[in-house]
């Protein structure tokens, strides 16, 4: 009898545990739901059947993303009107890349493109600039020279950038399109580092995607492992070991930027590649020190210029610079001192 009340007792005291946590859980996601942005009802991306970007954006979409009011022009990208021939007396800026220049919770005006040419009106007396922002969430490299070649070189640019973010080195599936949503579209990094994506990846972007408690859990234990370097396998450690000669995203990356670089040189566009950094441990400890070396070596030796933000960052708290508490992309204050900081390079090229 002993015995039996004994083990009711351990079953009383788990159920009452698991209750607890589940209680506890169920706390923690709501109020995690209420402090950060809502998933977004609609897509705004539409399947590529034909083009070897597989995904572009749908034209006219307008909606809220990220906390944002989000709307894409006529010829699909995130800026106003514009006509593909250029006017007289205007220089015309290319802006590619993935979420980080498309603007991911900030305004279109706060982007770096938009304030850039803001700047650049504002200090130019002799000629008018138009900076076109063509950045699509979840692009790589290749996808972004395919986007020049399809759609940016219609619109005669002058120069173009490309903001380069450590991820842009994911190798592209294309089945990906068949079996998820297109909201948060994912490219598989499948050769990147190893030759197939340890399990853990797939179930760290799984719980991202369905809780908000858990994806700020598992940045906090991301953080922890990046700061005190622990023997973690995160996407930090993926990233970090990923720019080394042999590996496939970084192969692909490269020759993407070799071409864009040639597309840009043969159309008298050259091309300026400006590397951001992850916005966490900004100082000495940070573990990406060495992919931005190899970025910005491989740039110098194809005659590509080049900007490493990081040192613009150094020494600040990477979370001021965030779009929301569980979300790294970064807030508008960042995208100025970007802005800036290719204002200052730019005025380099057209003196």
């Amino acid at each position: 009898m002993k015995d039996r009340a004994s083990i009711k007792r351990m079953l009383q005291g788990l159920l009452l545990t698991a209750a607890s946590l589940i209680f506890l859980f169920v706390v923690g996601e709501v109020t995690m739901r209420l402090l950060t942005h809502p998933r977004p009802s609609t897509t705004m991306f539409q399947k590529l059947e034909h083009s070897p970007r597989l995904v572009g954006l749908i034209p006219h979409y307008e909606g809220m993303r990220n906390g944002v009011r989000v709307r894409i022009n006529a010829a699909g990208f995130r800026d106003r009107e514009f006509s593909e021939k250029k006017k007289k007396n205007v220089f015309r800026i290319i802006g590619l890349g993935d979420s980080v220049t498309f603007g991911a919770g900030v305004q279109i005006e706060d982007t770096y493109l938009k304030q850039l040419e803001t700047m650049l009106n504002k200090a130019s007396l002799q000629r008018n600039f138009e900076v076109l922002n063509m950045g699509v969430p979840a692009y790589n490299t290749y996808q972004e020279s395919i986007y020049l070649k399809e759609k940016g070189l219609q619109y005669q640019p002058d120069l173009l950038i490309l903001g380069f973010v450590l991820n842009d080195i994911d190798v592209l599936n294309p089945n990906w399109t068949k079996d998820r949503e297109l909201d948060s579209p994912r490219q598989f990094r499948n050769s990147v580092v190893r030759d197939s994506e340890p399990r853990i990846f797939s179930l760290y972007r799984y719980l991202k995607n369905k809780s908000q408690l858990l994806y700020f859990l598992l940045m906090r234990v991301s953080a922890l492992a990046k700061k005190y370097d622990l023997p973690i396998e995160t996407e930090s450690i993926y990233y970090r070991d990923a720019y080394k000669d042999g590996n496939e995203g970084w192969k692909i990356a490269t020759d993407s930027l070799r071409d864009i670089a040639a597309i840009g040189k043969k159309n008298g566009c050259p091309l300026l590649v400006v590397i951001f950094p992850f916005f966490v441990n900004l100082d000495d400890s940070y573990m990406w020190a060495e992919a931005h070396s190899a970025i910005v070596s491989f740039c110098k030796r194809e005659g590509i210029r080049v900007i490493d933000l990081f040192p613009y960052f150094k020494g600040r708290d990477g979370s001021e610079f965030w779009i929301s508490l569980t979300d790294s992309h970064p807030n508008a204050e960042a995208h100025r001192i970007v802005a800036q900081a290719i204002y200052e390079e730019i005025k380099k090229i057209i003196e």
